[in-house]
This record gives C-alpha cells, structure tokens and sequence, in this order.
C-alpha cells in the first residue's frame, strides 16, 4: 500500500468499461486514484514485474490475447502475492465457481455492483486473501513444530494441567516401549519404578504448579518393567489468563552415561591402587638400596663414585631398562609355571650393569622404570604381582651385582654401548 491507500491493478481491454470501474473505486477515499490500467495479459505480467506495487487486481477474464478461466491461470502463475478479484461480463455461475478454486478472492459481475459494493467487496477480498496468508504461514509454522515434535531424537511428552498425557512423540514410545494408543490420557505415574520417595514427587509437583520448571533425575520403569535413569526438565505452559494449561516434559536416557561414569570411576579407583603399589614398591626398593650401602661398605664404595645411570647416559639407561623388562617378563613367567629362574640371564645382565659402574640406586631406578611401563593400563592384579613378586628379582640381581664387584669386575668406558 501507498500512504495507506489501496493500489489497484486494473485488466480490462475496453476503454468504457474501465473508466466505468475507475468512477466507481474513485468515490472510496481508501483507495489510490492512481490506477494501473493494463489492456491484455502480456502487459498485465510486466506490470507485475516493474517496480511499481499493487494491492489488488481486478481481472476480466476476456482479454485480446486470452480468454476465459486461462486468463485467471496465467495471472495467478505469475505468483505476484496479489489478491485477485475478477470483473467479467461472464455471467455463469459453475465458471464463477471454477474461478473461485484457482484462486480468485471473488467473482463479480459487470453492472451488478454500485460503488459502495464494489469497495466492499474489493476490501472483503483483501482482508480474506491476508487471512488467508496468515493461517497459511501459521500452519507452516505449526507443520514445522509438528514435525519437529514427532521427529526429535530425545523423548517429549505434553500433559494436561491435572498430568494427563495429552501428546507424545515416536521417541517416548520408543523409550517407554508402550505404544501411543496405551499412553494417551494415561497418567505417567504408569512408569513409576518404586525407587523415589512421595516425598520427591510432591517436591517437584509443587515446584510445577507453582509455574515454575523442574528439572532433575529420574528412574523410571519401561513396559517390560526394565528400569532407566531419565534426566526431566519440565516446564508449565499457560494460557492467555495466566492459568496454567498443560505441562510440557523433556527426557534423556542417562542410563547408559551413569554405566559409563561407574566404569570410570572404577577405572580411577584401580589407577589409583596402582600408583599406591608403585610408591610402595619405591619406598621399599629405597629401604633395601639402604641395606645394600651399608651391608657392603668396602664394596659399595666401588659402586656410588658417579652420579646416577639416569643422568650420566640417558640412552644407555633406557637400554638396560628394555633389557631389564625382557628379564622381568621371563622371570615372572617362570614363577608362574614353577619353572627354574632364568639364572644365567640374571648374572649377564648383573655384569652389564657392573660394567657401567652401575650400583644399587641405578638398579632401582632400571626396576621402577621397567615396572612403570609394564603397569600401564592393566589390571591391578597384574600390578601387584609385578610389585611384590618382581621385587625378588631386583634383590637377586643386586646380589649378583655385588659379587661382580667383589670379583674385580673392569668397567667400560664407553658408557653408549650395552
């Protein structure tokens, strides 16, 4: 519209009878006297087309390029968002009706209508086509929602002001494993599990009919009595009084995140016992490396002139501890199978270690290393036995490591090699 007023796109290729049309929407001051007149189809579409806006057009369907109800097709095609009244000297009512189903808002014949008339009608038309518009846009909108609705991932319930269910969505069925026939008007204390206290549902009922939304966790029991953990938010939906109408209720099964949390935390927990063990393991690796310094004095002098294994040869130290890991294994395996220990492996690798100047805090250092690696992501059991039973093997090779050095043994002064 222009300044308020109603622009009208008049189609009639007699010069009579538009002039007759334009004298009577003149006497309406709701209407624009800047009428649009077009004399065929082909003008009319280009008229549609130019920057020039329309509210309404006013259409007689015997034109000089097109006749009859293809004159109304070729306008409504155009798709303009215009409201189309027809004027015609057609006088039949089954074309009238015809037109009406194409999407005319009236049909109207030529010098039936007054002024005041015509301008009804015309406004008539306006007021239907946006109505028209609005519950079209509206049902959109609702059809959305609809879908949305029935189609979201997570459960959805709506009830009435007393709880009742009222509307469900594909997925509560799915998760309740009742069908929407069942649940429709039911009550959902249907999936009470026993497990919550009257106590708990008058707190949240209160809170809910107070108008305020509720949210927290539930266990609630499906049709096959199988229970599950449901986190429920629910909001109160009122009506234009302020009263409150229905209930509106969003779920999610949390049953398979609180498996996965107690998994966790049982993983935590075994984590935690293992590092214990180590720490224990270290504190009395720690207490025998003491023994060792003062069982032997003249011996262990031999062994603590340099600083650790760990610092002086970074990369040696990680060799000996693969070496170190490889004997561990074969020597709780042969505990295991009550087979005789790798004896020999124990003496070679004694030497080696002597070889490198190597004494008893470097053979701790090795043990811990290997048996920290070892204990990565395994189960506790395994980390016990590698702490309690492994730790015999450090002992027996800090005995063999001593009489290396009471035998003598030569150091090597390429600390890269082993």
């Amino acid at each position: 519209m222009n300044d308020g007023l109603i622009k009208v796109l008049l189609v009639e290729d007699t010069p009579r009878h538009a002039r007759v049309v334009c004298n009577l929407l003149a006497k309406d001051a709701k209407i624009s006297k800047d009428i649009t007149v077009t004399k065929s189809v082909a003008d009319t579409l280009s008229a549609l087309k130019s920057a020039a806006n329309h509210d309404v057009i006013l259409l007689d369907l015997e034109l000089e390029d097109s006749d009859g109800l293809d004159t109304l097709k070729k306008v409504i095609a155009a798709d303009s968002g215009i409201p189309v009244v027809v004027i015609t000297s057609m006088e039949d009512e089954t074309l009238a009706i015809q037109a009406i189903g194409l999407g005319a808002q009236d049909y109207l014949i030529k010098g039936d209508f007054t002024s005041l008339q015509l301008s009804t009608r015309l406004h008539f038309a306006l007021e239907r086509y946006n109505l028209q518009a609005d519950l079209k846009k509206y049902s959109s909108a609702a059809n959305l929602l609809t879908k949305a609705f029935q189609q979201a991932n997570d459960p959805i319930v709506i009830t009435d002001a007393d709880g009742n269910i009222e509307y469900a969505n594909q997925a509560f069925s799915a998760t309740t494993q009742y069908s929407l026939q069942e649940i429709i008007g039911k009550n959902p204390r249907l999936f009470k599990s026993g497990k919550h206290s009257a106590a708990f549902y008058k707190s949240l009922w209160d809170t809910i009919r107070a108008g305020d939304p509720w949210h927290g966790e539930l266990i609630n029991k499906k049709k096959s009595g199988e229970l599950h953990e449901q986190e429920l938010t629910i909001s109160p939906i009122k009506d234009a009084g302020g009263e409150i109408a229905h209930f509106v209720a969003f779920l999610k099964d949390v049953t398979r995140q609180k498996q996965i949390e107690l998994k966790l935390a049982k993983i935590e927990k075994e984590d935690a016992e293992n590092r214990r063990e180590l720490e224990k393991l270290r504190s009395e690796m720690e207490s025998q490396k003491t023994v060792m310094m003062t069982g032997y004095s003249s011996v262990s002098a031999k062994m603590v002139g340099l600083s650790s294994l760990r610092e002086r040869s970074p990369n040696l130290f990680d060799k000996l501890g693969d070496q170190y890991g490889e004997l561990l294994d074969n020597y709780m395996e042969a505990l295991a199978f009550r087979q005789e220990k790798p004896h020999d492996k124990i003496t070679a690798l004694a030497d080696k270690i002597g070889d490198y100047t190597c004494g008893p805090r470097d053979v701790i250092d090795i043990h811990l290393e290997a048996v920290s690696r070892k204990c990565i992501d395994v189960h506790p059991a395994r980390v016990r036995a590698l702490t309690l039973e492994g730790r015999l093997l450090a002992l027996e090779l800090m005995g063999h490591l001593v009489d290396y050095y009471r035998r003598g043994g030569t150091i090597k002064p390429d600390y890269q090699q082993a």
